[in-house]
């Protein structure tokens, strides 16, 4: 992560989505040096993943995809004057 920012990624991943806070709020799984990373991002920050087409691009080797169902966690809604 470190050296000229426009040698830089642009988007970083795929991650595990691992809840949704709100309609706005995406929670991911975060490892490596990103696991110090704050893991809640706004949502229009996220992207689909799109694996890379091996016919335009031959020599690459996509890494393996697992993504596990995620379902939605049942905020609390907080009522004007509490």
């Amino acid at each position: 992560m470190k050296g000229p920012k426009k040698l830089k990624d642009h988007y970083l991943g795929p991650f595990v989505i691992v809840s949704l806070h709100g309609a706005n709020e995406v929670q991911v799984e975060l490892s490596g040096e990103l696991a110090e990373t704050q893991p809640t991002f706004p949502v229009s920050l996220i992207k689909p993943y799109q694996p890379a087409d091996i016919k335009l691009f031959p020599l690459r080797n996509p890494a393996p995809l697992t993504i596990a169902p995620v379902g939605q966690n049942e905020d609390k809604k907080i009522k004007k004057g509490d």
